[in-house]
């Protein structure tokens, strides 16, 4: 087979097509989690334990679940505690520079870890704010410049603030955000409380202890974790758009290596027919059926690791690509990260896809008999009926896939959970791939069908 490599074109297509999709989808994913994990660990820092209002906010008020003043004085005179770093985040609109759109509002950035002060100084009072490069580009803002912002709390009414310097921050470098002091940030936006409290200490675990045992803590309902706790479960939550994106790729992935299994092992059938003879004379000159069958399964794992090899190659490249030009289309920096199970995972699957999808012809191979190299032609085989066990098992497949494909359809867009829409996905899929494996196991009787009815016309 491998003498005529236009023969295993298609097939080697599909292999490429397939493990691409595979792989570039996993390099994807893989680059978008890993800038998520750098921007967590740089806000986290070195901090040993983080205390955050609770996420479903169902303490007994609003007032109660507030990161305060109060809890951070608590905090720091609690045993083990080295240093406290509170983080304030909320938004505001601007309404001044010819503009009126919504920005991030935060406390003063420590200048380290990708953030740096590009021009002029931090905020020294309440009236003054540093803006972000970003900001500064689009909308041409200048030192000195008062803008002009507006709280979503109506509490009061528009506030100007003077521009006193340019912060140029990894995690920002595609958004608009406004820097300035606790108390400036709050009476810009109106809303008061911390997001975070970056707690350092040298213990995390027995600190998580003592801060969840502290009775602001547990009045107010807060929650308190570990410096690595709270960046796994930052990492899931920024992750979750991105992990959809995945599974959406993994869906048309799995799609091309199912339309890669029908093309593998077509193609196989199609060249062990053809190659009868010559079987049939390596069996005369004393092959035997698993000589034989190894000779068409080694032909299926060269094939496979070229064609997965070439794939890997291809997906890295593109994911890279549409990295490198697409860059504009996030709210943060997305490097490309290749990752080893997102290289070898794809190559792996398509090594297996294709010897799975050859062993059926690997199998007719065997049934070649040695007499029929002796024959001037071989005699076609009689194609077999349509039997009723085809026409059961058909219809059974093409219903149950229909009944899923409808379900997922329904169930589509009623969920926000991240589980329900990959399990709503996932229904769809394989309905749509059982229906499309009753097609083909039906085909036998459809086609002729469908022939004979087209033709009828032009009789």
């Amino acid at each position: 087979m491998l003498r005529q490599p236009r023969r295993l074109l298609s097939a080697g297509i599909a292999i490429v097509l397939g493990v691409a999709f595979v792989t570039a989808a996993l390099l994807f994913g893989s680059s978008l989690n890993a800038s998520v994990r750098q921007l967590a660990g740089r806000e986290i820092g070195d901090a040993a334990a983080v205390i955050t209002p609770p996420d479903d906010g169902n303490s007994s008020s609003a007032s109660e679940s507030v990161i305060d003043q109060s809890v951070i004085d608590a905090v720091n005179g609690a045993p083990g505690v080295q240093g406290t770093r509170a983080l304030y985040r909320s938004y505001a609109v601007l309404t001044s520079s010819g503009a009126q759109a919504q920005i991030g509002v935060d406390n003063l950035p420590r200048l380290e870890d990708g953030t740096s002060l590009a021009e002029g100084r931090l905020p020294q009072s309440d009236e003054e704010v540093a803006i972000s490069t970003h900001m500064r580009d689009s909308y041409g803002i200048t030192l000195g410049e008062q803008i002009t912002t507006r709280s979503y709390a109506n509490e009061k009414g528009p506030r100007q603030s003077t521009v006193v310097g340019f912060v140029d921050s990894d995690t920002a470098s595609r958004s608009d955000y406004v820097y300035a002091t606790d108390t400036g940030a709050v009476a810009i936006t109106g809303i008061p409380g911390y997001e975070a409290l970056m707690v350092r200490g040298s213990d995390p675990t027995a600190l998580r202890t003592t801060l969840s045992d502290l009775g602001v803590v547990k009045d107010g309902g807060l929650t308190v974790r570990t410096g690595e706790e709270q960046m796994q479960h930052e990492i899931h939550r920024l992750t979750g758009e991105s992990q959809s994106i995945t599974n959406l790729l993994l869906v048309f992935a799995g799609i091309a290596l199912f339309v890669s299994v029908i093309v593998i092992a077509n193609t196989f059938s199609i060249l062990v027919a053809q190659r009868a003879r010559q079987l049939a004379m390596m069996r005369c000159v004393g092959a035997t059926k698993g000589q034989v069958l190894a000779t068409v399964l080694g032909e299926a794992l060269v094939l496979g690791a070229l064609g997965s090899a070439v794939g890997v190659v291809l997906g890295a490249g593109l994911t890279w690509l549409f990295l490198r030009l697409g860059q504009g289309a996030f709210a943060m920096e997305v490097p490309f990260t290749a990752s080893v199970g997102a290289l070898v995972a794809p190559f792996v699957v398509g090594i297996l896809i294709t010897l799975l999808s050859s062993l059926g012809a690997a199998r007719k191979a065997t049934g070649v008999a040695p007499l029929a190299a002796l024959h001037p032609e071989l005699a076609t085989t009689r194609a077999k009926r349509f039997g009723v066990v085809r026409g059961v098992l058909g219809g059974l497949l093409l219903l149950v896939g229909a009944v899923l494909l409808v379900a997922g359809w329904h169930a589509a867009g009623t969920s926000d959970d991240e589980a329900r829409r990959t399990a709503t996905l996932l229904t769809a899929m394989s309905g749509a791939g059982l229906a499309f494996l009753g097609v083909i196991v039906l085909g036998r009787g459809l086609i002729p069908a469908l022939a004979r009815l087209i033709g009828a016309p032009l009789r």
